[in-house]
C-alpha cells in the first residue's frame, strides 16, 4: 500500500515537472520569435466558425517567421526532455518537435499553384475518404496531386533517414511500405521518390 502511494506521488511529481517545463516555452522569446505556437490560441472562436481562415492565418505567421536554429531549439527543449523523460509521451513529443522541425515546417508551408496551402487543400480533398480501407479506394484525381507528391516525398525521406528512431516509437514500417507501394502503383513510381531534406525546407517545397 505504501509502495503504491509512493509510486503515485512520484508519477504525479514527474507529471508536474514535465508540465512546468513545457510552460517555460511560453516565455522563451528566442523560440517564440521563430516558432510562435501561442498564436494558435489567439482567436479560438474563428477556429470553429471559419477553420480554413484560422489555419491560413496561423500558417501565414508560422511560415513568414525565420526558421529556428538548432541552438534555439536545443536550449528550449532539452530541459523539457530532461524534465519529462525521453521515454515518456511528453518527452517524446518534445524530441520529435526538435528532430523533425525542418521537414514539418517545409511540409506545412508548401503552397499549390494558386497560392493556397497544400496542407489545407489535401486535408479538404482527402477528408471524405478518411475511412477508406485502402488507397485504392481514393480516386487518382484526389490522391495523385502535386501537393500530395511533395508530402509523400518528405515522408519518404524522413522514414529512410530515421527508420530506427521511428521504429523505437512504435512506427510500423512494414505497413508504411505496403501503403507506399500501393500509392506508387496508382500514381507512378516517381510519385514516391524521397525529397532531399535541408535545414530549412520551406524554400525547397514551395510550388508556384
Amino acid at each position: 500500500m505504501k509502495l503504491a502511494l509512493v509510486s503515485t506521488l512520484v508519477l504525479a511529481t514527474s507529471a508536474a515537472l514535465c508540465a512546468s517545463a513545457y510552460q517555460t516555452l511560453l516565455s522563451n522569446k528566442d523560440l517564440l520569435a521563430c516558432y510562435d505556437f501561442t498564436s494558435l490560441y489567439s482567436d479560438p472562436t474563428s477556429a470553429v466558425t471559419d477553420p480554413e481562415k484560422y489555419e491560413s492565418q496561423f500558417l501565414d505567421q508560422f511560415c513568414t517567421n525565420p526558421s529556428c536554429s538548432a541552438d534555439v531549439f536545443n536550449k528550449a527543449f532539452t530541459p523539457v526532455v530532461s524534465a519529462c523523460g525521453a521515454d515518456t509521451y511528453g518527452g517524446a513529443i518534445a524530441d520529435i518537435i526538435v528532430r523533425f522541425y525542418g521537414p514539418i515546417k517545409g511540409a506545412s508551408c508548401l503552397k499549390n499553384s494558386t497560392g493556397g496551402y497544400c496542407i489545407i487543400e489535401s486535408t479538404e480533398k482527402l477528408t471524405p475518404y478518411e475511412n477508406a480501407n485502402s488507397v485504392n479506394d481514393i480516386p487518382a484525381s484526389v490522391l495523385c496531386t502535386t501537393c500530395n507528391k511533395a508530402f509523400v516525398g518528405i515522408s519518404q525521406a524522413i522514414v529512410q533517414q530515421n527508420a530506427a528512431y521511428l521504429t523505437a516509437l512504435g512506427f510500423d514500417k512494414s505497413a508504411y511500405d505496403a501503403q507506399i507501394a500501393l500509392i506508387s502503383s496508382k500514381c507512378g513510381a516517381d510519385f514516391t521518390t524521397p525529397t532531399s531534406l535541408s535545414n530549412d525546407n520551406t524554400s525547397n517545397y514551395r510550388r508556384t
